[in-house]
């Protein structure tokens, strides 16, 4: 992920360079106790422990939310003022270290929807970094696109769906990730993210 917001002060900054981040998709996984997590403490603790980054980042450490699955798969996007508030009061306390916040729209929504995309957007809070990820291809239209390039928000390229999205949104910055459906990308898979930046800035 590269973020405007992550340049504060490294020589990625002075160079103009873009800063890129890198971290994982969540903190609940059983392999990390022992190596993360002390042996002894119960996985209903592990949340309490993990949010205690959050003073012990060093400075320019970003913190990307994954939006509220009540409101995505759920709510599809529509009637999310009280969900919106909600979500918004817990991760807002994150302050600067708050960084994109990925709405991941569920695979079931096939169908493009750019209205209720736009009404989606426009609901949320000013001053916050967004990406949307779409789990079908058809999302990738040119009105969708337009839509994101309006409100300022990015797509997020991933390796769910075959095809990567036609050109970037957003202008400011770029969410990639890579799920792990494969345990081995190779070498072309690896290059993709880079390679359509590339092709289509050019």
């Amino acid at each position: 992920m590269r973020a405007p917001g992550a340049r504060e002060g490294g020589s990625a900054h002075a160079s103009g360079m873009r800063a890129i981040h890198l971290g994982t998709s969540g903190y609940v996984y059983k392999h990390w106790k022992g190596l993360f997590y002390p042996t002894g403490l119960p996985a209903s603790r592990w949340l309490p422990y993990f949010a205690r980054w959050r003073e012990q980042t060093p400075g320019g450490f970003k913190f990307a939310c994954k939006g509220s699955r009540y409101l995505t798969h759920m709510k599809r996007l529509t009637d999310v003022g009280e969900g919106l508030e909600r979500y918004f009061s817990v991760i807002l306390r994150l302050g600067s270290k708050l960084g994109p916040v990925l709405w991941q729209l569920p695979p079931q929504m096939k169908k493009p929807d750019p209205e209720r995309l736009d009404r989606f957007l426009a609901a949320l809070p000013r001053g916050v970094q967004y990406v949307v990820e779409f789990r079908d291809a058809a999302w990738y239209h040119a009105e969708v696109l337009e839509v994101l390039d309006r409100r300022g928000a990015a797509v997020c390229e991933h390796d769910l769906v075959p095809v990567p999205p036609p050109r970037l949104t957003g202008g400011l910055f770029d969410l990639a990730e890579l799920l792990g459906r494969v345990k081995v990308y190779p070498p072309p898979d690896m290059r993709r993210p880079s390679e359509t930046e590339e092709s289509r800035t050019a």
